[in-house]
Parts: structure tokens; sequence; C-alpha cells
């Protein structure tokens, strides 16, 4: 402490004087003091004035502004979308369904280390390093440089390489896209005429100037980047990941956090390359069935909407609606709503009931499949209806895909795409480079030649690119609906219902058949052709053996304008309204722009096209006495609680023909099933079929006309004839091998499909098995099926096989139904009061429930049948040997009435032996191949 004295100071070398008196401050004045305490107590109180009034401007006037404020912080105002409905079939069984999956995105902009985020994100992902870091930093990705193909370009390329990627990181465009048009370049260069001196000058003036550019370039590239890749706030990284893939990102994230913690521990800098790093999840759409049913059902894309198939038709059924909430979210993104969800909404999408039969469809691809790779053909599609209503049960295509993963089948074709879109961007460039005055100027007179040249050449590549691509056909496209295709000789049909109808024919008028060539009197001398020579014939022979030259006659008797008439009243040159998306109209030419040659080829199904679904439409009008109905792919529509929201009911279009017409013409479609008409091969001993055959040629692919190697074999047909309940279409596109027709090819395809079809719809057998013989001569098959059944002299064996039991629990004694035929059994369940399903078609030789057990009335049991010749022993041992396991079909037999209304998993058809095969007279059997089918 220093002391202030009064004096002068002391000096070195003198005598300290007295201890000097401090100085004495004079007091405070009580005035000041109460002034000071009376100025603090104004100004607070003036504080505290100012502050409840601000506090009373905030809790009034500003309070609404400040209440939307606070809520911003805390409150969410969401959208909660309902989960994409479900797809099911007729019987409520699980086609398509959204699962919950994850999905990994990230904000670039906030990523310190791409590089190390990519290496993290990389085995969580399951993509490459480079994959990972490209979606958050292209930029940061290193492109390597191509080999060039000669000095001058290889230069050009090494200067001209940062121009190339500053410019494709600036626009956000592959690297590939640049260096398609330096391939370009080199092209031009490379040409013989434009190797001289001057050329090269010319690249030497380039070459500098590019050098210049790119070491301007180098300085700072980031700094002419117009959209720069690091301003984006968001990316995805990867979809459709499940929940282990999330629980790594978790850990990997804590990894993270630990490893920078011991870093600044240590006094070193570090990021965590997680931080802008989130896991959202996502639905996605999933097919439990695979293959099956894939063409028909289409697909979702990544925005929940529907691409293709009944997943585009239907969408705004199948994505449902919205719900807006109010929720509280804290700091960690935790969400409660405050006012709960509405009582209404169920947060589930509406479920599309088809009317597609699980089992059917199944079986259509399996039968589809075989006769396709059997006979290495291209593709195929197989369509079953019934008739009455117009419902579709099956629409199967050739060949198809899994569409759970369909990205990578995509993948696996984007290099022919790719291809295909570079030969056509050659041949622009081309026509482009064409008009430049330049090259007239270095090519001189011989400029047109060489332009030719060039075209020549890039015309033979695209030609044969264009048949290397047909060999491999769009495996999603659903050829059955979308396709078009000349018929054939199935035509014919249509021909003869319409000159029966006009009452220009009758079935005892005869035609001349020219013995197989007929030249038309036309100024250019066609000639219609037949395999089969034949002199004459009724129009059950022209049926039968399937004459071109007996169908043409018939046309001409009918005119072109009548035939074009009623072509088009059973549906042929219009779209049948299905509802399937990109569904065509076919190709039908008005009839006054025919000349006599195409009169003729329409009668038989050349120089016209049509769809599928049209086909099989159009039979069905045979089939349902002459009218055509309108095809329905969707029952109904059934909301999240089961209600039923749309319901679609069979529809008739029109009358084509009377009754009697149609009557007629599908008994002169039976003819052609038997053994010596053209579909022997369709013949099934338990019910009658009628169809008809079609071979047609297709055009070629690369100049006009008809190939003689492309070939297109159709079968259609009814079963049973007498009371049709199924439509079946098979059409084989471009089976190899010399011998081919609808009736070697697709006939026995519809035969094993028609037949599993008919026993699994429990459709009764008009026919005796214990009387039945197989391929009689015409005229007794036709006694054999005229025949009445005869009394049973034996007394009915239902009270000794299961006599009738009264149980207060609801259960039946199981009878003992092998041996039985199908209207056996139906009557024995019948009256004992039990749920029969059937497999298979002839004598009963299995049974899911063995006999003398109980089951539940309404439990139901399956019933295996086996086609059985003239002599076996029907139920015995040897048959039984052969018929699967009950358990392999056990879900399949479930009653509907019982049934759960879906995810029913899929039944897989059990593999068995296909039925004894019938002889024919002459000895040759009935799968053994015969040549020269039309």
């Amino acid at each position: 402490m220093k002391w202030r004295f009064r004096g002068s100071h002391n000096t070195r070398g003198l005598a300290p004087q007295a201890n000097p008196q401090p100085r004495v401050a004079p007091p405070i004045a009580s005035r000041t003091v109460h002034g000071r305490m009376r100025f603090v107590a104004v100004g607070l109180g003036l504080a505290l004035a100012v502050a409840t009034g601000r506090a009373v401007v905030l809790q009034t006037v500003e309070a609404p502004a400040m209440k939307r404020e606070a809520a911003k912080n805390y409150l969410r105002s969401e959208t909660l979308d309902d989960w994409r409905g479900d797809i099911v079939d007729r019987n409520g069984r699980l086609l398509g369904v959204s699962v919950h999956r994850w999905a990994i995105t990230v904000d670039p902009k906030s990523v310190a280390e791409p590089r190390r985020t990519a290496q993290v994100l990389a085995p969580i992902t399951g993509l490459s390093e480079v994959e990972v870091l490209r979606r958050i930093d292209p930029s940061a990705v290193e492109i390597d440089e191509g080999e060039s193909l000669n000095p001058a370009s290889a230069m050009a390329r090494e200067l001209t390489a940062p121009l190339v990627r500053a410019l494709a990181g600036a626009w956000d465009v592959p690297r590939a896209h640049f260096d398609r048009r330096l391939d370009i370049v080199e092209r031009f260069f490379q040409l013989e005429q434009l190797r001289s001196s001057a050329v090269f000058g010319i690249v030497d003036e380039l070459a500098a100037a590019a050098e210049n550019t790119a070491r301007a370039l180098a300085t700072d590239v980031d700094k002419l980047r117009f959209f720069p890749t690091r301003g984006r706030r968001f990316a995805y990284v990867a979809h459709d990941l499940d929940d282990d893939a999330v629980e790594r990102l978790a850990e990997a994230r804590d990894a993270e956090t630990r490893r920078c913690r011991e870093a600044r521990e240590v006094g070193e800098s570090c990021k965590n390359a997680l931080t802008a790093v989130w896991a959202r999840p996502e639905s996605r759409r999933y097919y439990p069935k695979r293959e099956l049913g894939s063409q028909l059902i289409g697909l979702v894309g990544r925005d929940d909407k529907g691409l293709s198939g009944i997943e585009q038709a239907m969408n705004g059924f199948l994505s449902g609606g919205m719900e807006r909430v109010t929720a509280i979210k804290d700091s960690r993104g935790h969400r409660i709503f405050l006012d709960g969800l509405p009582a209404d909404a169920t947060l589930v999408g509406n479920t599309v009931e088809l009317t597609i039969d699980q089992q059917i469809q199944a079986w259509a691809e399996q039968e589809l499949g075989r006769a396709c790779l059997a006979s290495g053909a291209r593709a195929g599609y197989a369509i079953a209806i019934r008739p009455k209503t117009g419902e579709v049960l099956a629409a199967a295509n050739f060949p198809n895909y899994n569409p759970n993963t369909f990205q990578d089948w995509f993948r696996e074709q984007r290099p022919i795409k790719e291809e295909r879109a570079a030969l056509f961007e050659r041949r622009r460039n081309l026509e482009w480079a064409s008009k430049f005055g330049f090259v007239d100027k270095a090519y001189g007179e011989h400029t047109d030649r060489t332009r030719r040249e060039l075209a020549a050449g890039l015309e033979q590549e695209i030609d044969a690119f264009v048949e290397y691509q047909h060999a491999y056909p769009n495996a999603s496209r659903n050829m059955a609906f979308l396709d078009v295709y000349e018929p054939g000789s199935i035509m014919k049909v249509f021909t003869a219902a319409a000159a029966l109808e006009e009452n220009v024919i009758d079935l005892d008028t005869t035609f001349d058949l020219e013995n197989g060539d007929w030249e038309l009197d036309d100024i250019e001398g066609n000639v219609i052709h037949d395999i089969t020579r034949l002199t004459e014939g009724n129009l059950a022979l022209i049926l039968k053996k399937s004459s071109n030259i007996g169908a043409s006659k018939i046309a001409f008797l009918l005119g072109a304008p009548k035939l074009e008439e009623y072509l088009r009243a059973f549906g042929f040159g219009a779209a049948t309204r299905s509802g399937f998306p990109g569904e065509p109209k076919g190709i039908l030419r008005p009839a006054d722009q025919w000349v006599p040659v195409e009169l003729a080829n329409v009668s038989f199904g050349q120089g016209m096209a049509a769809t599928g679904i049209q086909l099989a439409m159009a039979l069905g009008a045979l089939a349902n006495e002459g009218r055509l109905m309108q095809p329905l792919l969707v029952k109904r529509v059934l909301d999240g609680n089961g209600q039923v929201l749309e319901s679609w009911q069979p529809r008739e279009v029109r009358q084509v023909v009377s009754e009697k017409t149609a009557r007629t013409v599908l008994d002169l479609m039976q003819g052609v099933v038997e053994p010596d008409g053209t579909g022997r091969r369709a013949y099934i001993p338990e019910w009658p079929v009628a169809g008809k055959t079609g071979t047609g040629q297709k055009p070629h692919l690369r100049r006009r006309g008809y190939s003689e190697e492309m070939w297109v074999n159709t079968f259609f047909g009814v079963a049973p004839a007498d009371d049709p309940e199924v439509v079946v279409v098979i059409l084989i596109d471009e089976p190899k091998g010399k011998k081919h027709g609808g009736g070697l090819i697709a006939a026995p395809a519809f035969k094993r499909l028609m037949e599993k079809t008919l026993g699994y719809l429990g459709v009764p057998s008009p026919f005796v098995t214990g009387k039945r013989m197989a391929w009689l001569a015409p005229d007794v098959l036709a006694e054999r099926r005229a025949e009445e059944r005869l009394p049973d002299a034996h007394p009915d064996p239902i009270e000794a096989l299961a006599p009738r039991v009264a149980t207060t629990d609801g259960l039946v004694p199981v009878p003992d139904f092998r041996g039985l035929t199908m209207a056996e059994v139906k009557r024995l369940a019948a009256q004992i009061g039990l749920t029969v399903r059937f497999e298979g078609s002839g004598v009963a030789t299995a049974q899911s429930v063995m006999p003398s057990q109980t089951v539940d009335a309404t439990e139901g049991v399956l019933v295996t049948f086996r086609s059985q010749l003239p002599g076996d022993v029907a139920g015995g041992e040897e048959a039984r040997a052969v018929v699967p396991a009950p358990s392999a079909l056990a879900a399949d037999w479930i009653d509907a009435r019982t049934a759960p209304p879906t995810r029913i998993p899929m039944i897989e058809d059990a593999e068995r032996l296909d039925p004894p095969v019938a002889i024919v007279p002459g000895g040759v059997r009935d799968d053994e191949p015969a040549g020269g089918a039309p």
C-alpha cells in the first residue's frame, strides 16, 4: 500500500522526517446517498415497467405469432400415406403386397470427408466404395482414360481430358456421353481420305488450344461448375435394405463417435463420417409368388406408383388415401401424435381381387413353358377364360421374370438398349455430318459413293442387331394383351360362322378344293396353297383339314364387306376394353381397301393381326351361344375393413351370331380333334373338345414379305363342347425345326392345361368312364357319346361305404372314394354333406384323408384322379403308386368359404406323371410327331 505524504520527498543521504499524517476525506452527505438510491430505484422501476409492458404485449398482441413460431420447433403437421393395397386372386390368395424396408440417405453438402463416408457405408449397403462415392460426390470419382486408337486422337484425348472431366462434373452428365462423341471424332479422322498433313496441322492447332484451356482449368476447376455437386442437400445412397443393414449403420455410427472422442482426447481433430447420413423407412412392393403372373400384375416404381399391368391400371385404388395428423417431435426425431389417429384411418390401401385363379395360372405357365422349351420357341402365351362371364382365369407369358429382382434383370438387358441407342445415334450423326460442305471438299468426286458405302455398312449393322435383339424378347411385356400376331387358320372358324349366319352356305355345300393349288383370277396371278391336297369337300372337311382354298372360296361367296362386318362384330380391329393398360386394337383394314388376294388371306388369318385376348373373347362368343362378353380382369375392390368399394359384373357386348350358328360351328370344330383331324393331339377322353389349329407366317424383320423361317403356331378350343365352361388359347412364337404347326406343338399344351383346369373346377364328364374307349372311329364315337347311361342294376354302394352318422360336433366319416368316377364322388359327397376338391381327371386314385376317419364337413377332402385305359384296374396299387403325396397339395383344397382372405402361400404344382396315352389306329401314338401339320 502506498501513502501520499505532505512536504518534499526523502532523498538518499538525508535523515528521515517524522511520520506524516494521512489526509482525511470529507464524509459523503446523506443527501447524495439518498439521491443515488432514488436514481437506482427509478431505473429499476422503469426497467420493470418496460419488462412488464413487453410481457403484456407478448401475451396479448404478439401471442398468436409467438405460438406459431414455437410450434415450428416442436410441432409437425405430417401426412401419413396409406400402405399400398394388396393384389389377390379370385380365392383371396396373395399375389402382391407391400413390405417394410429401409433407404440410406445423405446430405452431400454436410459431408466433410466423402471418401471416408463411402468407405464406411460400402460394407453396409453392399455397394462398392466407388459407387457410394459417386452417389455422394460424383466429382470425387476418378475417371479412367480410355485407350486411343491412333496418335492424333491420342494427343487430342490427352489434352482435352481435363476439359471433358470439368464439363461432365459441371453438368452432372455421364462421362460416357462425351466419350461417345470423341469416338465419332476419332472415326472421322481415321478416314483414309483425311490423312494428310493439312489435317494434322488442324489437329495440332486444336491440341494447342486444348492444352492452354486445360492449363487454365487445372488452376481451379470448381469455379467453373454451373451446378456444383456438393450443393445438393439430399441424395439416396441405397434402397431396399433390411433391418440388419440399419443395425449395422447404427453400430458404425457408434464406432465413428468413439473414434472421434478418442482423437479429441489426444488433441487431434476428427469429423464423424456418418453425421449427415440417415436411415429412413420406405415401402417396397413384394410379390410372394415370384414369376407367377408377373407380366399381368405389373411393377411399382420407387415413388410407390404403378408402372405397368394391374399395378398401373388400379393404381388409384391401390395407392389409397392420406391422413393429415399433428405430432410433437423432440430433438431426436421421436414423434408423439397429440390427437391420435382418426377413427376411420386404416393406413392400409385397398385390396384388388382379380378374376385370375392362382392354380390355373401356375398350370398355364408350366404347360406353356414346357411347350416353348421343347420346341425351341422364341416366346408364347396362354389364356384361359370362362366364356359365360368373360372372366380371365389365366394369362401366362413366356419368357417370364421375377419382379422382385426386376432391377437385376433390367441391368442385364441394358447393354441391348444401349447398343440400340448407339446405332441409331450413329445414323443421326452420319446424316448430320453428310450435310457439311467440308465433306465435299475432302472427298471430292468420291463424296456420294463414300456416303452411300458408309450408310450401307451402318444399315447392315442395324439389321444384324435387329435380328439379334429379336431373339431376346422383353420378358416383362404381357404379350397376351399387348402383342398382335397374324393368327392363321384359326380365323377360318369365324369365316365359317359368318357364312352360316348369312345363309351363304350350309353343311351340305361342297367346294372344289383344286387338289391343293388354286390360282386366283387377278392381275398378279396369286396362288392359294393347301398342305393337304383335296379334290372336294364340305364345310366340316374344310375345318377338319384346315383348307385355305375352302376358306377362301367361302369368303368370296360371303363378300368382303360382310366378312369385315362379322370380324368386327367378333371384336377384331378394336380394343376389348379389358382395362389392361396399353391394350392395342389389332389390325383389320377396311374392306373397301382389300384386293381379291387380301380377301382370301383374311379368311384364313393373314393380312390382319389380333391380340390373344381378342381371340379368346371371340371364341368365347361362339361358346356362349353367340354372345360376345367383355373380358373381366378385376372382380372387386375391398377397403381396409373388408367392405366392397367397387365391383364389376359380367357385361354382354353384343349378339354376334345366333345360338344355332354358334352351336353348329362348335360341332364342326369337334371334328378337328378327331383321329383324322389336324388337332387330334388336343383330344381329351373325359370331355369333348371343340378346337382349331392355326399356323401363321410372320413378316420378315428386314424386308417386305413373309419369312420362311418365322412361324406362329396356335391352338384354341373349348371344353366340354356340349356345354362350354373354359376357353383356352395357346400361341407358340417361332418354334424351331422343320416340323411345326398348331396341331403338333400347341395342341398338346392345350390338352394338358384344359384337362387340369376342368378337373380343378370340378366340371363333370359327360361320358361313362366304365364304357369309355380311346380313339374310336368317328361314327362309333358319335354313337357312344349319344348313348344314355343305363340304369345301374347294382345296389347303391353309398350306405356300405359311408353310412350317414349323426354327430354332435359336426364331424362326418370319410368314405373310400378310390375307384369311383368324378360324378360318383360328387354324388357320394353330396349325400353325406362333405366338401370335396378335385385334382386331375379320370378315376379317383388317392384322397387326402384316409377312409373311416372323421373330419369337419366344411373342412373338405382332396380327391386325386387319374386317367385309366380300358383294361386297367381302377384304384389299384399300381395306379396309386404314381399319385403325389397329398401333403404336397394340402393347402390347395381349402374351401373358399373357410380359407383366410389373403396371404395364403402359393401352391407349387406337384410333379406327377401324365395320363397314359391312348392308342391311335394304325399304331401311331398320340405323343409321337406327325409330319405336315398345318
